[in-house]
């Protein structure tokens, strides 16, 4: 299950997840079908992330989940903690929180939104601590510019991912850089 995949990196996780024949549950304010592929392993689902009663209702809705992306609004707060208590029911599943390289240096005429993006990866970061008692891991991905414009330029297909790289960090949090 995954918010914020109408469009953009969302789109393209979407896009890589249904090529690699897993069930996908999409999410977004207005479901609509026309970015993706025709595929019965796909359901969209609406949802706001920034309604607490939504959210938990759509968890509910979505059924068992594995893997939790969390591609929109403050690195998926509510989502996130929404999918918690099956996880630890479960003793297993990942969560997937996307933030942004913006915070790597600075960069001009973003200062409010590059301001916003340390917190997703605090909360990633806290988050990855209390739950890996559980089983549940906790990943952080951040994205560059490349990623973005590459979604951004229209609907081709990928076959592919950009190489990354993968740094292990002490806190037990792997970031996934592109």
């Amino acid at each position: 299950m995954a918010t914020g995949w109408s469009s953009g990196f969302g789109l393209e996780i979407a896009r890589h997840f249904l090529e690699r024949d897993w069930q996908v549950v999409a999410t977004m304010r207005t479901p609509r079908p026309a970015p993706f592929p025709a595929n019965g392993r796909l359901r969209l689902m609406p949802l706001d992330v920034t309604d607490p009663h939504g959210i938990w209702r759509a968890v509910d809705a979505a059924g068992p989940i594995d893997v939790r992306v969390n591609n929109a609004g403050i690195g998926g707060v509510g989502p996130a903690q929404a999918a918690l208590p099956q996880f630890r029911q479960r003793r297993a599943g990942v969560i997937i929180n996307v933030g942004s390289a913006v915070t790597c240096k600075p960069v001009p005429l973003v200062a409010a939104y590059r301001a916003s993006k340390p917190a997703v990866n605090a909360y990633t970061e806290s988050l990855a601590a209390e739950v890996a008692p559980f089983g549940v891991r906790v990943h952080l991905v951040l994205p560059g510019a490349m990623a973005r414009m590459r979604a951004a330029a229209g609907p081709a297909p990928r076959t592919s991912w950009p190489a990354r790289q993968n740094r292990p960090e002490p806190d037990g949090v792997t970031r996934h850089d592109h």
